[in-house]
């Protein structure tokens, strides 16, 4: 009988360790902005102080590839398209695989006088299948802060 209690404690708990994995990452839907494209989405949200803009958001691989060393990079923009500060992230883990997320914070430093007006991102990644051969695919793309 006591081999039977120790077999269902193990099973919920290794059931609860990956319970507690899948629900670690936020929801996309809880961001106001968005962008899709076909191997990426990105949802964010912009919280904007008088040092600077924090930008935090998710990242999901939309590819049939394995993606490795995706890094973002965010530059805020004034009303005329002047840049204000610009901020990056690398993610980590550095392999993303497809349909999975990734969550994300871009510190840009910068003294605010006015809100940015709009939020330039630039990605760039790797496939995974072509290891150290393989050239860096890239793309910009421009967003409400």
């Amino acid at each position: 009988m006591p081999a039977k209690h120790l077999l269902l404690a193990l099973m919920l708990f290794l059931t609860a360790a990956c319970a507690q994995t899948a629900g670690s990452l936020r929801p996309a839907d809880i961001y106001p902005n968005s962008y899709e494209f076909f191997d990426f989405a990105f949802y964010w949200k912009t919280t904007v102080g008088p040092d600077g803009a924090t930008i935090d958001g998710v990242a999901e691989n939309r590819t049939y590839y394995y993606i490795r060393d995706l890094e973002l990079t965010a530059t805020l923009l004034d009303e005329g398209g002047t840049p204000i500060g610009t901020g990056s992230f690398l993610f980590f883990p550095n392999q993303l695989a497809i349909g999975e997320r990734a969550d994300f914070s871009i510190p840009v430093r910068a003294a605010m006088t006015a809100p940015p007006k709009t939020i330039r991102f630039f990605y760039r990644y790797y496939l995974s299948e072509e290891r150290m051969s393989g050239i860096s695919r890239f793309h910009t793309f421009y967003g409400s802060p």
